[in-house]
């Protein structure tokens, strides 16, 4: 079962379900501090960060995790190439390193921004998503839907598809020419009773 939508904008959180914004700036990412910019990067408020944004990740990395260290330069690059041409994908470092050094040196080698080390929305945000594993890469369309948990894959090999859409393929009638035999989709036909 998919998580309920996190709502990106203002706009919809009507819904009752908190936007991205209200739950940073709830938690204190207010611009003041707790949104981290990218290495050489300006502070952004959680509005400007989702300004013209299609396409949020939240990237699930710590530095002790080798398959996190080996994905971080591969996904580095795929979003610099969206973003060089144009492309409104932000991504956001959701940390889970364990001590403040290793996450300092970490986060310096990524070109997006990130939350702080520690507090309550890295874990809530985990939960949420049902990550289990890392590196894990969730991927939500500009209204707060779920695109995919497994944007890892999607950014590296299918960038060119972006902005990626969820919806379903469509329902087609079922031609095979055993359907009918084996679901029944009718009563069958008992024959003649027993004499």
């Amino acid at each position: 079962m998919a998580p309920p939508p996190l709502i990106l904008c203002e706009a919809d959180a009507h819904l009752g379900r908190p936007t991205l914004e209200a739950l940073l700036s709830s938690a204190g990412y207010d611009g003041t501090g707790g949104l981290l910019p990218p290495p050489g990067g300006a502070h952004r408020t959680p509005a400007q960060l989702l300004d013209g944004v299609e396409v949020l990740g939240l990237y699930f990395s710590a530095s002790w995790c080798a398959p996190c260290v080996e994905t971080t330069p591969l996904l580095a690059s795929a979003y610099a190439s969206l973003r060089s041409r144009g492309k409104g994908l932000e991504l956001l470092l959701v940390p889970q390193d364990r001590s403040e050094a290793a996450f300092d040196e970490y986060r310096g080698r990524m070109p997006w921004p990130s939350l702080t080390l520690g507090g309550q929305l890295p874990a809530a945000l985990m939960g949420h998503y049902q990550v289990t594993s890392l590196p894990a890469l969730v991927l939500l369309d500009k209204s707060g839907a779920l695109i995919s948990t497994d944007g890892v894959r999607l950014l590296r090999r299918h960038a060119r598809a972006f902005p990626w859409s969820c919806v379903p393929p469509p329902q087609t009638p079922h031609l095979h020419p055993l359907y009918e035999r084996l679901l029944r989709t009718t009563p069958v036909d008992p024959g003649q009773a027993p004499r």
